[in-house]
């Protein structure tokens, strides 16, 4: 019930306020205008790659602690089904 009253409350929000076009320069090409935009904001690349291993990393460690605790409750339970629904 509280999540319908957010939506409902999002709803009225939304139709107030007519959504503006976003303004777009034509002058350039869009590559140019991107790396004007970023400048010096954009990350290296060492950097983007160090943080999708760890991302990686942290969703196939997080893989095999699930299937470890599925696994663990199914000797439990006795029903590996059983054990997948208590995980989710």
């Amino acid at each position: 019930s509280a999540n319908l009253l957010v939506a409902a409350a999002a709803s009225v929000i939304s139709r107030r306020e007519p959504a503006s076009a976003p303004r777009i320069a034509t002058t350039e090409d869009p590559e140019t205008a991107v790396r004007r935009a970023v400048g010096d904001a954009a990350l290296p690349t060492t950097l983007v790659r160090l943080m999708l291993a760890v991302s990686f990393g942290t969703a196939v460690s997080s893989f095999v602690y699930e299937i470890g605790w599925i696994r663990m409750l199914s000797l439990v339970l006795g029903s590996a089904t059983h054990s997948f629904e208590l995980m989710l």
